[in-house]
C-alpha cells in the first residue's frame, strides 16, 4: 500500500527554521519545528509558556541569557524590567510579603547574595525572639 503523506517544508513562525511536515496531500496544519517554539510564541500571547514550581512563576523565553531550559523566573523579568538591565547571577530577589507568587514591583526587593542571606537570618532571628523569648527568659519564667 503506498503512503499517502506527502512530506512539505515549512517554515517555524517562531525560529524561522525550515522543518519538514506531513499531513494528508501536505496540508498539515504544523505551525512550528517543536513543541518549545510553539510555547514561546503562545507565551507572547498569554496562552502557554508558563509553568509554576516551588511557588514560583517561570516564564518561557529560551533567548534570556540566563534561561534554565527555556524559561525564566518571573519574579527575576519584572526585577530586571525595574532596573532596565539583565540581572547576574549573583542578584537574587526578595519577596518582601513572602509569597513567591506576588511578583508586584513593590514587593520584589533586589539583594546580592550576602545580603539576602543576612536578611534571612535576621528575619529568623527576629521571629523566634517575637515568638519564643529568649532563653534566659524562658528559663526565669518557671
Amino acid at each position: 500500500m503506498a503512503n499517502h503523506k506527502k512530506r512539505v517544508t515549512k517554515v517555524c513562525e517562531h525560529c524561522h527554521k525550515n522543518f519538514e511536515t506531513g499531513g494528508r496531500a501536505g496540508r498539515s496544519k504544523q505551525r512550528f519545528c517543536s513543541r518549545r517554539c510553539s510555547a514561546i510564541l503562545k507565551n507572547k500571547h498569554g496562552i502557554l509558556g508558563r509553568k509554576f514550581n516551588n511557588g514560583y512563576t517561570y516564564i518561557a523565553d529560551s533567548k534570556h541569557p540566563h534561561a534554565n531550559r527555556g524559561y525564566v523566573a518571573e519574579h527575576r523579568l519584572v526585577a530586571e524590567k525595574m532596573l532596565g538591565r539583565t540581572l547576574t547571577p549573583r542578584d537574587q530577589i526578595h519577596h518582601l510579603d513572602g509569597n513567591k507568587a506576588n511578583n508586584d514591583p513593590r514587593n520584589l526587593l533586589i539583594l546580592d547574595r550576602a545580603s539576602h542571606r543576612q536578611l534571612h537570618e535576621y528575619m529568623s532571628s527576629e521571629y523566634q525572639r517575637e515568638h519564643f523569648g529568649t532563653m534566659q527568659e524562658e528559663y526565669t519564667a518557671t
